[in-house]
């Protein structure tokens, strides 16, 4: 299984659209909310919502990565 950690601002664009190509070449997608951010709660939670429902990917906190290495 191949894994990618995401870590970054702006969720609903870099996170996300990041989030988007490593899905389209076969990573799982982990990433943790407390270590993203977005302009705003709409945003932040509107990216989060779709990495979670489109992509399938794991949203978890930065306590949690290591049961995913």
């Amino acid at each position: 299984m191949r894994r990618l950690i995401l870590a970054g601002v702006v969720t609903n664009i870099c996170v996300l659209h990041t989030a988007i190509d490593a899905s389209l070449r076969g990573y799982e997608t982990i990433v943790p909310e407390d270590c993203v951010a977005a302009l705003s709660d709409y945003e932040q939670e509107y990216g989060l919502r779709h990495i979670k429902s489109v992509l399938k990917g794991t949203i978890t906190s930065s306590g949690n990565i290591l049961a995913f290495v």
